[in-house]
């Protein structure tokens, strides 16, 4: 179970603020991307069944981006809602199963505080492999295989990428995967026996309505902060957190 968990967590954190700076193309600055996960391995583990289908949105407005993950038809979820301009940002993650509403509110030192971070940590540059001739078309787009050596992790992560959708600046991607050549619509992870993908099945050009990227703090919150967000359950080690 707690191999499924660290696998799961960080995949979700990766996508999650992986995501939030992403300042999409022309044809992309307004809209979503609905991504739908899939979990293989570790049959005997409950967890499998139920992680099938969770579902992650990434909304689009100006220079707001909201990422939206649905776990286990509810038990868990996690949104993060970014302004880039404003470089300020709230996480929210409910639990409702373990009674728990955490809330993280972003500013602009913090957010400047974990790109030092993620610098320091990606000292030593990812490789990758790009597989021209193996393609996916997915959502609609055309994308090719790359797989991703990451400094310090045994287990390659695999994308599919388009050059149709080519973030506009220096986004949370480009950061943590610097050189890589697409933008992702389909991502693989393989930790500790089990395999979880993140595949786009649908992608809109419709504007999202502006209350989508509220930034207050809802009722039943509690304020925490990453690092005690990242230590529960003893998760945390694992993520950088």
């Amino acid at each position: 179970m707690r191999r499924a968990q660290l696998a799961i967590f960080s995949l979700i954190l990766f996508l999650g603020l992986g995501t939030t700076s992403l300042m999409a193309q022309k044809k992309m600055t307004e809209g979503y991307i609905k991504y739908t996960m899939n979990m293989a391995g570790e049959e005997e583990n409950p967890m499998a069944a139920m992680l099938n289908g969770s579902e992650m949105k990434v909304y689009f407005l100006g220079s707001q981006v909201k990422t939206s993950i649905n776990m286990m038809s509810g038990m868990m979820n996690m949104n993060i809602i970014m302004d880039n301009e404003a470089q300020a940002g709230l996480m929210l993650m409910s639990i409702p199963m373990m009674g728990k509403n955490m809330a993280v509110e972003l500013t602009k030192e913090q957010i400047e505080e974990m790109k030092a971070q993620q610098k320091n940590v990606g000292a030593s540059q990812p490789e990758f492999k790009y597989f021209k001739r193996k393609r996916k078309k997915i959502a609609g787009y055309k994308c090719n295989k790359v797989e991703v050596k990451m400094p310090g992790v045994d287990e390659p992560l695999t994308m599919y990428v388009t050059k149709k959708i080519k973030p506009a600046g220096q986004s949370q991607i480009q950061e943590q995967l610097p050189g890589l050549d697409g933008f992702p619509l389909r991502y693989e992870i393989s930790q500790g026996g089990i395999k979880l993908v993140f595949e786009a099945e649908e992608i809109s050009n419709k504007p999202p309505k502006a209350e989508v990227f509220d930034r207050s703090i809802p009722e039943g919150y509690e304020k925490t902060t990453l690092e005690e967000l990242g230590g529960m359950q003893g998760l945390g080690g694992g993520f950088g957190l």
